[in-house]
């Protein structure tokens, strides 16, 4: 079985980020790929705007449309 997860490293132990299904004393075989200050930095930001934006993007699509069609029918733009 192959899985990749986050972990952190304190006090000379890796702790996963997450639970993971591994029996205790169970032997695992460890890749280790350091994370860029970057790419944690955009995340963590990336975070903070996560409920910023509407979920439903089709809905909030075609309120726009909706009101645009009226708004130009009004205008006397489009019949």
């Amino acid at each position: 079985m192959q899985k990749t997860i986050e972990v952190v490293y304190e006090k000379g132990v890796f702790k996963p980020l997450e639970r993971v299904d591994f029996g205790e004393g169970e032997k695992v075989v460890i890749s280790i790929e350091t994370e860029k200050k970057e790419n944690r930095e955009i995340e963590i930001s990336l975070r903070e705007y996560n409920d910023f934006l509407p979920r439903d993007f089709t809905f909030t699509l075609e309120k726009l449309r909706t009101d645009s069609r009226e708004r130009f029918k009004r205008l006397g733009i489009i019949p």
